[in-house]
């Protein structure tokens, strides 16, 4: 199994004693994951996410969503794990099960729009991008929606005919389109 693990970084204390403030009650130290946070799947599969650790985290996932009272937030970190494994149809069932719950949850919205654009679905893509833009505008959202609609653009064909416009040059380095003419004794 890969492990990847993140560089540490160790602060040195200035020359002197040391003194720690007592403990309070309930409050735990900082940077220390409370036993509840450290629990949690959901949080636990996210920052597997995070590490690049997709397979851990489909795991920390399913596991959220056999507890009662899952959310949304299982079903999109599922749907995201499973796009990043390649799990492609999986991942579909996930992210579209997650805006059915919660139909007004952008980051489901635009990881279902990243999904249908890997599978080549460029409609449904720009749809996905178009509602998460709506729902929470972000410059991530707008860049996916305009590859979107980019991809989705069809090829124009002109038959054999090639493009209907011819390029003249007027000279100077201007150049005019001009409809080209009918062949004869064509349509």
């Amino acid at each position: 199994m890969k492990l990847a693990l993140a560089p540490l970084v160790l602060c040195a204390c200035a020359a002197g004693e040391v003194r720690l403030a007592p403990a309070r009650e309930g409050v735990p130290a900082p940077g220390y994951a409370a036993a509840a946070v450290a629990a949690d799947p959901v949080i636990r599969g996210h920052r597997l996410l995070s590490v690049g650790e997709p397979e851990l985290a489909l795991a920390a996932f399913s596991e959220a969503l056999v507890r009662p009272g899952f959310g949304p937030a299982a079903l999109v970190g599922a749907g995201t794990a499973c796009i990043q494994l390649g799990r492609l149809a999986l991942a579909e069932r996930y992210l579209s099960a997650a805006v059915a719950v919660a139909p007004d949850l952008a980051v489901a919205w635009n990881n279902l729009g990243v999904l249908r654009y890997a599978r080549a679905d460029y409609a449904g893509a720009e749809t996905a991008f178009v509602r998460a833009g709506i729902l929470a505008p972000d410059a991530a959202v707008t860049q996916n929606l305009a590859l979107a609609r980019q991809r989705r653009r069809p090829a124009v064909d002109f038959g054999p005919l090639g493009s209907p416009w011819q390029v003249v040059s007027q000279g100077g380095g201007r150049y005019l389109l001009v409809e080209r003419a009918a062949p004869a004794g064509g349509a």
